[in-house]
């Protein structure tokens, strides 16, 4: 079964495997990886995190895995990042 938009902070949080319908994660050895589609958006080994522009989908994980993990929207990192701030000054690894 997959599973849901609803679901899926709680999934990221803790780090579990899960499929979705355009998404899914999977823990290998202390690595946590995201994917929209076929595309890598979240790494946890290499600490990488694609804000790029996406599809309206893509941006929906996107802004799921920004809350979770640095406690933000993709619109703010987004604007962060124009003004020259480094997604690892708000790092939690």
């Amino acid at each position: 079964m997959n599973t849901t938009y609803r679901e899926i902070p709680l999934m990221i949080e803790q780090k579990l495997s899960f499929i979705g319908n355009s998404t899914r994660a999977e823990r290998i050895g202390d690595d946590y990886k995201i994917y929209s589609y076929s595309t890598l958006i979240y790494s946890s080994k290499d600490n990488y995190f694609s804000i790029d522009r996406y599809s309206h989908t893509t941006t929906k994980l996107q802004n799921i895995i920004a809350k979770v993990y640095y406690k933000k929207t993709i619109q703010q990192m987004r604007k962060e990042k124009e003004y020259g701030i480094e997604l690892k000054e708000y790092s939690q690894y």
